[in-house]
Parts: structure tokens; sequence; C-alpha cells
């Protein structure tokens, strides 16, 4: 049988955690990368790129800033709930980050770190501790970082165990972020039409709700009532201000473990509707559940 090929775009060059995190979902795929997170969403809103993979959120960082705008932010009109590019795949990477190079060091020998800013925030308590008169050179990914190593023998670069197994690179230390549980939640987007529905156990939505006493408290009622799991809630600013004029104004993003079609999430955005608890409602992907991966032996 026939294997259907998927073109993929994550950001690159090659051998960064968004090219481990789209050979894992799409083990089949033929890949292709963009340097910038808006070309990366403009050919997956395009149509040109079936899905393309971005990391939302870090447990060390948060939410990853570059991103996850893109996805929040979409044209949206009230009362249309629905966005062009949704999510239909999530997967929760572990991240281990080593300090490696081309040749072996030593930590004494070291005189420059090239590093993607996540990175460096992922590893700064080692990096304080260990190294804090290093110089260090902030580069457009962790692939990026380790092409500065073919000009920098004193050089080292912070990445992952995929990066060092393409590359043949050389660990000078292992596993120096600051969260031995450290994992980035990966979203595959896509604009095109999302299938077999029934599979989906997690849905994430986006509301903005009313300034007033136990708005909030409220909607969380209305999501207990149907028994369902809420797994995640965060907040993100709106940008929108043709739609909402008040300062400071919020999303508030909600994960629920079901498929948007269940009886359970069509009561939820119903009562939100009718009993007048939320202002806007933006439905931003159903899904199935990630899962954790384990890292690569190197």
């Amino acid at each position: 049988m026939k294997i259907m090929t998927a073109n993929v775009v994550c950001l690159g060059p090659k051998y960064t955690f968004s090219h481990e995190a789209a050979q894992e979902m799409f083990p089949h795929a033929e890949f292709f990368f963009e340097h910038t997170p808006q070309s990366l969403f403009n050919r997956v809103d395009s149509g040109e790129m079936d899905y393309g993979i971005l990391p939302a959120e870090n447990s060390t960082t948060g939410i990853v800033v570059e991103f996850f705008p893109l996805l929040v932010d979409q044209d949206f009109i009230p009362p249309s709930k629905e966005v062009h590019v949704h999510i239909v795949k999530e997967l929760y990477l572990p991240i281990n980050q080593h300090l490696i190079s081309r040749k072996n060091l030593s930590i004494g020998e070291i005189q420059k770190i090239y590093t993607n800013n996540q990175p460096l925030l992922q590893c700064l308590d080692w990096i304080q501790t260990n190294l804090p008169n290093i110089e260090i050179e902030i580069t457009a990914s962790t692939a990026d970082a380790a092409e500065k190593l073919l000009k920098d023998p004193n050089g080292v670069c912070i990445g992952g165990d995929f990066l060092v197994k393409k590359e043949k690179l050389i660990k000078v230390k292992e596993k120096i972020q600051s969260n031995p549980r450290n994992i980035t939640r990966f979203f595959a987007i896509s604009a095109k039409p999302n299938r077999n529905p029934s599979r989906h156990n997690k849905t994430t939505f986006a509301i903005t709700i009313p300034n007033r006493v136990g708005s909030l408290l409220e909607v969380l009622k209305v999501i207990a009532a149907q028994r369902i799991n809420l797994t995640h809630i965060q907040t993100f600013p709106v940008h929108d201000y043709n739609i909402f004029s008040e300062d400071f104004k919020d999303w508030f993003i909600i994960d629920v473990a079901t498929h948007r079609y269940s009886e359970e999430f069509k009561n939820i955005e119903l009562k939100l509707k009718v009993n007048d608890l939320i202002e806007s409602f933006k439905f931003l992907g159903s899904y199935q559940a990630g899962y954790i991966k384990e890292t690569l032996q190197v």
C-alpha cells in the first residue's frame, strides 16, 4: 500500500527540536524549513504546506512568545468562532540541553557560547554558575548555533541529542537545563479540514470574559458541570484593538479533554453564550492528545 506523503514545514535549518518533533509526528513526510515563525505560518495559511510545526510552550520558560500569537491572533470577527489555521496534533517532547562542540574541549577552554534564546533561558542557571563570564551570542536557531562552530574551534553551542547525532558533534557537558523535566509542547497546525474528529480527545479554545466579579468562576463551573477535565488554562493578551478597546484585555486559552463534536463540548459552548458568560469565543483546534517521547540515545 502506498503511503501518502505530507508536506511539513518547521523552523529551520535542519536538526532543530522542531525538526525532531516534526519527524516524530509525521515520519513519512517531506520536510521543508523556514527561518522565521511568520514565514512558516504563511506557508501553512496559504495551503502550500499541509502542516506546520510550532513549539507552543516550554515547562521551564512558559509560552513561546514568538509562535503563540500567530495562532491566537488570526483574523477574527465576532460572532464567527473559526480560525483558518488550527491545531491538528500535539506532542510533548522532552528537551535535554547539552553543551556541545565540534572537538573535545574542557570547560576551561570554552571562549564563547552560541545559542538561541530559548535554550539559553532553559540553561541559564548552569551557565551563570559554571561559566559566569563567558561571551554569549544569540542565534536564530540551535542549528544556526552549531554552524557557528565551524569557524570557532573554541566555541560551543547548546542543543539536543538530535542535533548531536545528525551533525556528529561532541557533548562537552550533558543535561545542563535547569529543570530535569524540561518538556516542550509542540503543535502541528494546518489550514486543511480535520478528519476523524471522533478520535480526538482534546480541544483548545479561547474566550474573553466580561470585566465583572466572578466571571471566570462561572465559566469554570459550566465546564465542571459537564464532567470534562480542564487540562490546561492560560492567558494571552488580546492584540486586536479594533475589536476590544479595553487596556490589558486577555484571552483565556483553555484545553479540555474531549473533541469538539461531543455533546459535552456543545453544551459548554451553548451555556457560555446563552448565559452571557463570555464576550467572544475562538475555536483553535481539536486533536489527539500528545505523549512523552523518549529522547534519542547517542
